[in-house]
């Protein structure tokens, strides 16, 4: 027997998202989100299936909290993700910290022949995204740290201990000098400047790659794992002029190059399979502020020119490729293209019709 939708049925809904694929192809990881059960918030764990379609969804995590961000391992024997559980599962807050805790988003890595997944990163500040070296080594991970301990972070940061009882209560006073101070749902947000920090995986040392006035936006690991790409703006004033500019620098000596020139607004940047060229999606100002094309940027730097460098793939074509789709239920996807192995083909996605459609 049918019966119509009722408003209560969303608590039931489970919203998978974040697709990825082993190094084999022959798995895939996934993000699920689910209601949290006192319908207050939302829960995500991550599952895994078998890609011929032989078994059912397989659960990895238990989702207490927020795991999200699943990634495989180059090897394909583990699986790195984000989450916030060491709030609840790790050493107890002291009373009235655990809400302003800045640290609770790690990076954990969960082995896939068995035993618990053990969280890999420390950073004072938490994680906000990260990547695979090549070889598996090493990750790419972007963090609103400016140092790599909680107290040489807060000695950097100006901040002093919290008062004790009787003492004058902590000051609610912001200094804002820029724009850019506030995002809707997260609140104050001139202070968290993603920059770029490579972590050694066994030994847990972490050290900052990058240090833009603007921060970091996206970011990919060349073939080689010698050299990283990323979206920064450039400008001094970066507040009041929308840019994107693509960046290379060297993971081991910190010399960087730019790659675009001042008009250019790129974002998920993949390298090419042979190195010596970078795939971004955007374009350049004015013909791109609203339509974002693929392009293709020479990695040695020789496309940083004053005009629009780069070969644009997709003007042709009736596209736009930024889109992703989001509601206050199915969280929003970020944007990306993937090279093929042999670099011939790229493949991404754009809308059709209302719908989502791989190109």
């Amino acid at each position: 027997m049918t019966r119509s939708f009722r408003p209560d049925d969303l608590y039931r809904l489970n919203i998978a998202t974040d697709p990825r694929l082993s190094p084999d192809g022959s798995r895939a990881v996934f993000t699920v989100q689910t209601v949290a059960p006192a319908k207050d918030g939302y829960r995500s764990s991550l599952w895994t299936v078998a890609t011929d379609g032989d078994g059912p969804a397989r659960q990895l995590t238990i989702g207490a909290r927020h795991d999200r961000r699943p990634r495989f391992a180059p090897d394909g024997r583990s699986i790195a993700f984000l989450s916030d559980r060491r709030l609840h599962v790790e050493e107890e807050p002291a009373a009235g910290e655990a809400k302003d805790r800045e640290d609770g988003d790690q990076v954990h890595i969960l082995p896939l022949d068995g035993g618990e997944a053990r969280r890999i990163t420390d950073l004072p500040r938490g994680v906000d995204e990260y990547w695979w070296s090549p070889d598996g080594s090493r990750l790419l991970v972007k963090s609103a740290s400016r140092e790599s301990t909680k107290d040489a972070d807060s000695k950097r940061r100006g901040i002093t201990a919290k008062p004790k009882p009787g003492d004058a209560p902590e000051s609610d006073y912001h200094f804002v000098d820029r724009l850019g101070y506030q995002y809707n749902g997260t609140g104050f947000i001139y202070h968290l400047t993603g920059q770029l920090w490579v972590l050694d995986i066994e030994t847990g040392e972490a050290r900052r790659l990058t240090d833009d006035p603007a921060g970091v936006g996206d970011a990919a690991w060349s073939p080689d794992g010698t050299e990283v790409v990323y979206t920064t703006n450039l400008r001094p004033d970066h507040d009041l002029e929308l840019r994107a500019h693509l960046v290379v620098v060297d993971v081991e000596g910190g010399r960087s190059r730019r790659l675009t020139g001042d008009a250019a607004t790129f974002g998920a940047p993949a390298w090419l399979p042979d190195g010596k060229t970078i795939a971004a999606i955007g374009g350049y100002l004015p013909a791109n502020f609203y339509v974002a094309d693929l392009w293709l940027i020479a990695a040695d730097g020789s496309d940083a020119g004053p005009e629009a460098g780069g070969r644009n793939l997709t003007s042709r074509h009736d596209l736009m490729l930024a889109t992703s789709m989001n509601s206050d239920i199915v969280p929003g996807e970020a944007v990306r293209i993937v090279p093929s192995a042999d670099g011939r083909w790229i493949t991404f996605q754009a809308p059709k019709a209302g719908s989502g459609e791989l190109w």
